[in-house]
């Protein structure tokens, strides 16, 4: 497939994640902080832990799994 990404280079080269500053855009910095980052919720808290495995641990740069997944 010609679109998919072959290394993290590629990754980083065309993804960038920001929040938005809460005093410079506060609808956007609002609606992220609600609806986009996982917070600790009921339903996915399994003894005292997320079944979603977060908070995902911090990386500078992308990676790729085998299956070609950041």
């Amino acid at each position: 497939m010609e679109d998919k990404l072959d290394c993290a280079e590629d990754g980083d080269r065309l993804i960038n994640v920001e929040i938005p500053g809460q005093t410079t855009d506060p609808l956007v910095y609002d609606t992220i902080t609600r609806f986009m980052i996982h917070g600790p919720c009921a339903p996915c808290f399994i003894d005292q832990k997320c079944s979603k495995c977060d908070p995902k641990r911090f990386y500078n740069q992308a990676a790729f799994d085998v299956h070609g997944f950041t």
